[in-house]
């Protein structure tokens, strides 16, 4: 059972795959903070900043804060999985998510961790075949129309 902020966000990091420097962008605070809150230096979270960490750790505010309370929001009495539906972020640190990081988040986000796997394998895939060719010529680039699209 995790009994300190530090345990119950590096039980939440870990479980999510997350890193400290991702945590700092979706709540919007300095990477050393949120380096703090996983090394234990820091006790308590600020209010902003908890809340946003509660819906990217996808557990409830009072179990963040305090390790009292369910840890997930239950749809019902009787159900014990975390509610699947969570708050998508539109921004990382304070610049707004581009229609394509937004598409893609969504996407991910209906996947199960096994899903999430295989298409960001699929998409790393895709990436290094982007790599410019290796005898100097250039890609093609797209027309303005597909750039618009």
């Amino acid at each position: 059972m995790a009994t300190t902020l530090q345990e119950r966000v590096n039980e939440r990091m870990t479980a999510l795959g997350l890193t400290n420097a991702q945590v700092a962008a979706a709540c919007n605070v300095s990477p050393p903070t949120a380096f703090h809150w996983s090394s234990g230096k820091t006790k308590k979270m600020k209010a902003e900043p908890l809340l946003l960490a509660a819906a990217l750790f996808r557990v409830t505010v009072e179990w963040l804060a305090s390790g009292k309370g369910p840890k997930f929001q239950l749809e019902n009495k009787s159900d014990a999985q975390p509610a699947i539906e969570q708050p998508i972020p539109t921004y990382i640190g304070t610049k707004p998510l581009d229609k394509w990081s937004l598409d893609a988040v969504k996407i991910l986000s209906k996947l199960d961790d096994a899903g999430k796997a295989a298409a960001l394998a699929r998409l790393k895939e895709f990436v290094n075949y982007l790599d410019p060719p290796s005898d100097g010529q250039a890609l093609p680039m797209a027309s303005k129309t597909e750039r618009k699209a």
